[in-house]
C-alpha cells in the first residue's frame, strides 16, 4: 500500500494501522459497542495542524454502567449539555500547555478546574489519565475497548502524532463523527456540517451561553467544552432512531442575519430602538465598536438580562476607529426605557456614552407633539412678557392730556 493513501502526517507503521484498519464510519458499529467500551472524544484548540500551535487539549470519557443500559434514553427537545453529563457521568478534562499562550481567553469551564501542564509533561499526563479510566473498570473481567471519536478529528489526529504519540498505544477504535453526520445528511462534498449545527438540529438548548457553542465568540472555545459537546452530539445520534438528518446552516444563516443589521434595524420590524453615540462625538470606543461586542456589552451590563432584538454599529463601511453610533433594538418599550435608564452617561474606555430614544411613530409623536405644545406655552409666555414691556414702556411716556394741551 502506498503512501499517497495516507494524509502526510501519517508517517510510521503504528499509525499507518491505526488509521487504515481501526476506523469506524457508521452509526450502527457504534451502538453496537455501546455497552462494552470506552468512548473518549478528543478537542484541540489552536493550531491543530502545527507543532507549534496547540494551546490546549480537550478529553470527555464516557464509561458504560449498569445503571444506564444501552439503549440510552434521550430527552429530544431543550436538553441542556449539564443534565447529559450528570445523567451519563461524562468525564472532562480541560488541559493547558502553560508553555504556550492563546491569544484569545476561552470560556468558562463548568466541570472542572483547567489543568496547567507544562509541554514536556504531556504526554505522560494524558496517557496518565487513560490509565486511570482503565483502572476504574478494572472489575470487569475483559478489559474495554476504548473508541477515540471526534468532530473532524483528523486535526486532532495530526497533533496527537506531534505531542503524545503514545496516547496511540491505548487506543482500539477511533470514529470522525463530522463524517459519519455528512453521510447521513447526504453531504457528497467535503465540506462538513459544524457540531454547533447539529446540536441545534438534535433539540439541544440554545438559549443559555453553554450548550453549544456561542456564536459571537467563535474563537474563545474551550477544548474541555467541545470535547464534552461532541460526546453530548455523539449519544444523542446514538439513541435516536434517526437513519437519515438534514442539518439547515443556522450558523451561516444567524451570521447572514447580523450582516443584514449592519445599519438602523428597519423601523417596521424593531420599533423600539435606543441611539448610543460618545457624549464628545467622537468614534465609539474599541469595546463596542462592532456589533458582536455591542451585544456582549449589553447582555453582561444590563441587569434585567435583557437578550437584544437586534444590534447594529454604523456607519456599516467605515473603519473600527471610525464608527460614530449604534442601535440596540429591545422587543418592549419598558425595557428599551430601563436600558436607557440605566446606562445613560455609563462610561466605556474612557468615553461616556449618551443614548437616545428611537421608539414606535406613536412614541415618537407623542415626545414630538410635547415638545411643540411646551414651545407653544415658551411662546405665549414670551408673547405675555412683551405685552407687559410695551405697557409699562408706553405709560411711562404717558403725560395726560393737561400735559399736552399746556
Amino acid at each position: 500500500m502506498t503512501l499517497d493513501l495516507y494524509p502526510s502526517f501519517i508517517t510510521t507503521e503504528e499509525s499507518r494501522r491505526f488509521w487504515q484498519n481501526q476506523k469506524f464510519t457508521t452509526l450502527d458499529t457504534l451502538r453496537s459497542r455501546a455497552s462494552s467500551s470506552i468512548f473518549v472524544a478528543i478537542d484541540c484548540e489552536g493550531q491543530e495542524g502545527h507543532l507549534e500551535g496547540v494551546t490546549s487539549i480537550g478529553l470527555a470519557f464516557l464509561t458504560p454502567s449498569p445503571s444506564r443500559p444501552w439503549p440510552w434514553p434521550w430527552l429530544w427537545r431543550g436538553v441542556d449539555l449539564d443534565t447529559v453529563t450528570q445523567y451519563h457521568g461524562i468525564r472532562s478534562f480541560s488541559i493547558q500547555i502553560s508553555d504556550r499562550k492563546s491569544k484569545h481567553k476561552p470560556e468558562f469551564f463548568r466541570y472542572g478546574a483547567v489543568e496547567s501542564v507544562p509541554l514536556a509533561e504531556l504526554e505522560d499526563h494524558i496517557c496518565g489519565l487513560f490509565a486511570e479510566t482503565l483502572a476504574l473498570e478494572s472489575s470487569c473481567p475483559t478489559r474495554k475497548q476504548i473508541i477515540l471519536v471526534g468532530w473532524s478529528i483528523h486535526t486532532e489526529l495530526r497533533a496527537i502524532l506531534a505531542l503524545f504519540p503514545r496516547l496511540l498505544s491505548h487506543l482500539d477504535n477511533w470514529a470522525d463523527l463530522a463524517e459519519i453526520v455528512a453521510v447521513m445528511a447526504g453531504i457528497r462534498s467535503k465540506k462538513r456540517r459544524s457540531l454547533r449545527d447539529t446540536m441545534l438540529t438534535l433539540g439541544f438548548a440554545h438559549h443559555d451561553k453553554y450548550t453549544v457553542q456561542d456564536i459571537l465568540r467563535p474563537h474563545d472555545h474551550d477544548a474541555g467544552m467541545d470535547a464534552t459537546r461532541t460526546t453530548a452530539a455523539m449519544l444523542a445520534l446514538m439513541a435516536s432512531p434517526l437513519r437519515q438528518i438534514t442539518i439547515p446552516e443556522w450558523t451561516m444563516n444567524e451570521k447572514e442575519a447580523r450582516k443584514r443589521l449592519a445599519r438602523r434595524p428597519p423601523r417596521s420590524e424593531f420599533p423600539h430602538a435606543v441611539r448610543i453615540c460618545v457624549d464628545s462625538g467622537a468614534a465609539m470606543p474599541i469595546a463596542i465598536s462592532s456589533p458582536a461586542r455591542l451585544d456582549i456589552f449589553v447582555r453582561e451590563r444590563f441587569e434585567r438580562g435583557e437578550i437584544p432584538a437586534a444590534v447594529a454599529i454604523c456607519p456599516p463601511k467605515a473603519l473600527e476607529t471610525q464608527k460614530t453610533h449604534g442601535w440596540v433594538c429591545f422587543a418592549e418599550l419598558k425595557v428599551m426605557e430601563s436600558f436607557v435608564g440605566q446606562l445613560q452617561g455609563c462610561v466605556v474606555d474612557g468615553k461616556r456614552l449618551r443614548l437616545c430614544i428611537d421608539g414606535p411613530f406613536e412614541v415618537l409623536e407623542r415626545r414630538q407633539n410635547a415638545r411643540q405644545h411646551d414651545d407653544m406655552k415658551d411662546a405665549e409666555a414670551a408673547t405675555a412678557r412683551e405685552v407687559i414691556w410695551l405697557d409699562e414702556f408706553q405709560g411711562a411716556f404717558d403725560f395726560g392730556e393737561d400735559c399736552l394741551e399746556a
